[in-house]
């Protein structure tokens, strides 16, 4: 796991190269269909995730790229000298595959935003919430896009360029210490494990890591322009701490929002694919969203009458007590063993405890009618200051900017 907390907004939107850079260049003596190879015969892969995200009890955003490789015990030595020769020689001359990575790169993710352009919508509308949303999206969302999609029309030197730049940006966070290993298995296999990854600590240097203090994107009404002949439409306004007394409601208020409104007021009235409630408890967001919708105003409307929704009800007990086991039962869904170990490494690093989680799952089993109402009575005042975004076709978003409801279209292209 190594600590990206420094990471300048110049430099977020470029990280997804620098661990391709890192993991899909080649390394050692060998290229990178070598070195694949290599990796797929003594190893199940490497797969990478990079998480950015508030810290639950202390006021400071987490932020670390994790790398994951797995081996069964015979090829651990092999696994090492894998690791070692990524990390320690990885190919920094081979400027053809980089810029088909580019190319690759850049092509997916101009198609996720056609075919997921609620994903887009709500990353870009979170951005004007609060700071790890805010990186998130650099890291993650449109400015990702439009910055990939730039790269693809490099000359040869601009390309070097960039080339360099991913270069420097992949040493800078994959060469330093402190990290941190964690490692999922039969105790006797960590045990042995342990002692061989002695040797790989010596490789990395050790380093002072500042971190980068962002701010929050301007919070206006956004419209991205991409081919697309649905839009895509999200909202986002600040959340509640899971160390809140109210978190159990929010969560279940979640579930209650996207069955019995928005699916009624979206799907089956007003045509969208679908429909969304969610509260993200560490981004301490509160978001909704549409997929695949024909409206954009309408829709924004329905989400603006959710409150009243939430406190218009007299909500039957018997009838939300049916809801909760479809709720609680996410709190221990089975997990398979790398997952839970790497779900385990994620929630230590952002404070999210069994403590909380278990406050959490007994504020939902108690929930009641007024709860419900309380959270209706919090959402009325919050969602007053909810951030739009629609993911749309050029000449939707300039229809709504005519119109004076969108007061800034993303162009990708």
């Amino acid at each position: 796991v190594f600590d990206i907390s420094d990471l300048t907004p110049d430099e977020l939107p470029m990280l997804e190269l620098a661990v391709s850079a890192l993991t899909e260049m080649g390394a050692g003596a060998m290229d990178y269909a070598a070195m694949s190879s290599r990796i797929d015969r003594y190893t199940g892969g490497f797969s990478t995730r990079v998480v950015i995200e508030n810290h639950i009890n202390e006021n400071k955003m987490v932020s670390f790229a994790d790398l994951q490789i797995s081996a069964l015990p015979r090829n651990f030595k092999e696994m090492i000298e894998i690791c070692k020769d990524i990390f320690t020689k990885p190919d920094n001359t081979n400027f053809k595959r980089f810029t088909d990575l580019v190319k690759e790169k850049a092509n997916n993710a101009y198609s996720e935003a056609v075919s997921n352009g609620t994903q887009f919508a709500m990353l870009l509308a979170s951005a004007s919430v609060n700071p790890a949303s805010y990186a998130n999206e650099l890291y993650d969302g449109i400015t990702r896009v439009k910055f990939l999609r730039k790269a693809l029309k490099y000359n040869t030197k601009e390309m070097q360029s960039l080339f360099e730049k991913v270069l420097a940006l992949r040493n800078k966070i994959f060469m330093r210490k402190p990290l941190r290993i964690h490692i999922t298995g039969a105790g006797e296999h960590i045990n042995e494990l342990e002692n061989m990854l002695t040797e790989i600590f010596g490789v990395f240097r050790d380093e002072a890591i500042i971190p980068y203090r962002y701010d929050v994107l301007k919070g206006i009404r956004r419209a991205v322009a991409i081919n697309t002949q649905v839009n895509y439409c999200a909202q986002a306004c600040r959340g509640i701490s899971p160390l809140d007394e109210k978190a159990g409601a929010l969560l279940f208020t979640t579930s209650l929002i996207t069955n019995r409104w928005l699916y009624k007021k979206l799907r089956v009235e007003g045509g969208a694919y679908g429909a969304y409630c969610n509260a993200g408890f560490i981004q301490n967001l509160f978001t909704m969203g549409s997929y695949r919708d024909p409206r954009t105003l309408g829709t924004l409307e329905d989400f603006s009458l959710t409150a009243d929704f939430l406190l218009g009800n007299q909500w039957d007990a018997s009838d939300l007590n049916n809801m909760k086991p479809a709720i609680l039962k996410n709190f221990d869904r089975p997990q398979a063993p790398s997952a839970q170990g790497r779900t385990a490494l994620m929630y230590d690093l952002l404070g999210y405890t069994d403590e909380i989680r278990m406050t959490l799952k007994g504020q939902v089993f108690a929930i009641t009618p007024d709860s419900v109402h309380q959270i209706g009575t919090w959402l009325k005042e919050q969602w007053q200051k909810a951030v739009p975004v629609i993911v749309c076709s050029r000449k939707t978003a300039q229809k709504l900017k005519k119109e004076k409801f969108i007061e800034e279209i993303v162009e990708v292209d």
